[in-house]
């Protein structure tokens, strides 16, 4: 994880000094809901009307409340609901708790979401977006997706069958894809990308 340590340390500093809460019970309720998780983000926003933006279907979609959360934080809450076309790789809840677990212990979504990292998590955020509505198969084929923060997220077999897209040692796997919105397209995965360390 080399290439990703300066952005996990910068973000880990900005975090430390903020006092502590706890968004989950145990790491191991975690790992143990993660499969159902998955099977979840699925089903239910495969149920949403196709006239729906990608902001309600992570706003109505619980697996997604913390993708959510961060993108309004962000101020991105208007480009995701309007009528633009995007494709947005989404990160579980999980994929969120995980990543605070990588930061440091007990820090939870309260401390993510101060001042200070608005202009970071932006980045990050804009890491999951690309231009456009692609699909799977297009974005399979490509190899790669140019996203709206001009950094490329590269995908891969993952050696289960399936598919990851990423940069260096920091990928994640591809767990739902071509969940339609009014204004593009939404792939789920199971880990939040951080953009290439320059």
């Amino acid at each position: 994880m080399k290439k990703h340590a300066g952005i996990l340390a910068i973000l880990f500093s900005v975090f430390t000094f903020v006092s502590c809460d706890s968004i989950t019970d145990s790491a191991t309720q975690v790992d143990e809901s993660r499969a159902a998780s998955r099977g979840n983000a699925v089903s239910e926003a495969a149920k949403i009307d196709r006239g729906a933006s990608i902001l309600d279907i992570a706003s109505t979609n619980p697996d997604f409340s913390i993708l959510a959360q961060v993108v309004v934080f962000a101020g991105l809450d208007e480009a995701l609901g309007a009528n633009r076309q995007l494709t947005v790789f989404a990160p579980t809840n999980d994929a969120f708790v995980a990543l605070l677990g990588d930061l440091g212990e007990n820090l939870t979504l309260n401390d993510l979401l101060v001042e200070g990292n608005k202009e970071l998590l932006t980045s990050v955020l804009l890491y999951h977006v690309a231009p456009g509505r692609r699909f799977s198969k297009s974005v399979i084929a490509s190899g790669r997706v140019n996203t709206l923060l001009e950094e490329f997220a590269f995908v891969q077999a993952n050696g289960d069958g399936g598919f990851e897209i990423g940069n260096g040692d920091r990928f994640a796997n591809i767990v739902a894809t071509d969940i339609s919105a009014r204004n593009g397209v939404i792939h789920v995965i199971d880990r939040v990308l951080l953009p290439p360390a320059n």
